[in-house]
């Protein structure tokens, strides 16, 4: 199994695991699927209402493969954020850029604490 899960890792970024934890999270937990989505929302909404435009979102891992065809797959919402992503590969990121950033990045779990009274599909964010 260790081993299996070291080349899942360097292979394909973690999406076997993240696919298998992901299904077992939504047959396990019965809030798990709506909590996801409320968090998510958070996310959109603070993006959009701080300026930085929602590009799409998933909602599970199956949702990201199929959608995105990536091998980074998790729920999530993906913005827009060019400058941001500029920032970041020259070294020189600015305070209002990384106010922004985590912001955004807080929002889900905010969203999810307010309406469960606590979080907890957002460890990945921090």
């Amino acid at each position: 199994i260790i081993i299996g899960v070291v080349i899942d890792q360097l292979v394909s970024q973690g999406s076997l695991q993240a696919l298998f934890f992901d299904t077992l999270a939504r047959r396990v937990d019965t809030d798990y699927e709506k909590r996801v989505a409320e968090h998510e929302a958070g996310c959109f909404l603070v993006g959009y209402l701080m300026g930085i435009l929602p590009k799409g979102y998933s909602l599970s891992a199956w949702d990201c493969l199929f959608g995105f065809e990536t091998t980074n797959i998790r729920a999530g919402s993906v913005f827009c954020a060019a400058e941001f992503q500029r920032e970041v590969k020259t070294g020189k990121l600015t305070g209002k850029s990384l106010d922004v950033f985590v912001c955004i990045r807080l929002a889900g779990i905010v969203q999810e604490y307010l309406c469960y009274g606590q979080a907890r599909t957002g460890l990945y964010n921090i």
